[in-house]
C-alpha cells in the first residue's frame, strides 16, 4: 500500500493546528518554565526541553511550550519539534552574536516550526555574526507571529543578519508569515540583511501580513541568489535602505504580489501591479 507523501499545503494546516494547540497552553504556564508536550515535563531552559526529546517523528509530534521571560541561549531545533512562546515581547531568546556564519539564536530544523516570541541578537568583540534565525536543515520550517531583531549593537564590521540560510541549507522550505524581521547596522562597515536566502532547490514563501526592513549601512530587506525562489505575499511591507529587495546575482526567481515597498528594487525581480513601490525621501 502506497503511502502519500505530505504536501506544503498539508504541512502548513498541521503546523498551524500545533501552533494552536500549544497557545491553550502557553498562558497557564509558569514563567521562565518551558514545558514538553506530550507529556508536560518542565524544564527551565528551551534547549533542555528539547534535549529530553529523543523519539520525535512524522506520527509523533511535540511542542515545547514557552512561557514569559527572557531565555539567553542558543537554540538548536529538533525535526518534527515546535516551539511557541506565550507572545512576542512576552518570550524572549536572546543571544550574541557568533564568530562565522555556522549557526544564529535560533537554528532551524526539518518538517517544525517556532511561533509568538521575539528573537533577539547583537553583535559583540569576536562575534561579528549577529544572526536571528539560521536555516541549516533541509525539510519545511515555519516562522509564525515571531519578531526577529538583529543589530551591529555598534561595533563595526558585523555582518547582521535576521533570517539567512547563507552557508546552510540550500533546499527545503521556509514559510514566514504574520512576523517581523529587522537588521540593523549602525556602523559604516557592518551590513544589514533582514531576510538572505540563495541555493537552488531553496524556497521562501512570505505570507499573511509581515514587516521585513534592513535599516542603516549597507542594508537590504529581502536578498535571493544562487537560484532561490521567493514569493512575497499578502500586504507585506519590505524595506532597505541600499535595496528593499535585491536579486543580487540575477538568478533568483522573485515574485512579488500585493505588498508595500521602501526603497529600490533590483533587477530580476517580477512585482505585479498590485503592489505599491515608495522610494526613500532624501533629507
Amino acid at each position: 500500500m502506497l503511502t502519500e507523501t505530505p504536501t506544503l499545503t498539508d504541512f502548513i494546516n498541521t503546523s498551524n493546528a500545533i501552533f494552536a494547540e500549544a497557545r491553550s497552553r502557553t498562558s497557564t504556564i509558569p514563567e521562565n518554565t518551558v514545558q514538553v508536550w506530550p507529556g508536560g515535563a518542565s524544564f527551565s531552559s528551551i534547549m533542555a526541553a528539547l534535549n529530553s526529546i529523543t523519539n520525535a517523528s512524522e506520527s509523533n509530534q511535540y511542542q515545547v511550550a514557552v512561557g514569559a521571560g527572557t531565555f539567553q541561549e542558543n537554540i538548536v531545533m529538533k525535526d518534527y519539534v515546535y516551539v511557541i512562546g506565550s507572545g512576542e515581547g512576552v518570550t524572549w531568546i536572546q543571544a550574541d552574536g557568533q564568530t562565522n556564519f555556522a549557526g544564529g539564536a535560533v537554528n532551524s530544523a526539518g518538517n517544525c516550526g517556532i511561533a509568538d516570541l521575539t528573537i533577539n541578537c547583537w553583535g559583540i568583540t569576536g562575534g561579528l555574526c549577529p544572526i536571528g534565525i539560521k536555516i541549516v536543515s533541509s525539510g519545511n520550517f515555519h516562522i509564525s507571529g515571531v519578531v526577529v531583531l538583529a543589530d551591529d549593537n555598534k561595533i563595526n564590521g558585523c555582518s547582521v543578519r535576521g533570517v539567512t540560510n547563507y552557508n546552510g541549507s540550500s533546499t527545503g522550505t521556509v514559510i514566514f508569515g504574520q512576523s517581523a524581521a529587522c537588521a540593523n547596522a549602525f556602523e559604516p562597515n557592518s551590513n544589514a540583511r533582514a531576510i538572505e536566502v540563495s541555493g537552488a532547490g531553496f524556497n521562501l514563501l512570505i505570507d499573511d501580513g509581515n514587516q521585513i526592513s534592513g535599516s542603516g549601512y549597507n542594508a537590504c530587506g529581502i536578498i535571493a541568489s544562487a537560484h532561490a525562489a521567493v514569493t512575497i505575499d499578502a500586504a507585506t511591507e519590505v524595506a532597505g535602505a541600499t535595496y528593499a529587495i535585491d536579486n543580487s546575482d540575477l538568478t533568483a526567481t522573485i515574485t512579488v504580489n500585493n505588498c508595500f515597498i521602501v526603497g529600490p528594487v533590483s533587477s530580476g525581480v517580477t512585482i505585479n501591479s498590485t503592489s505599491n513601490i515608495q522610494l526613500p525621501t532624501s533629507n
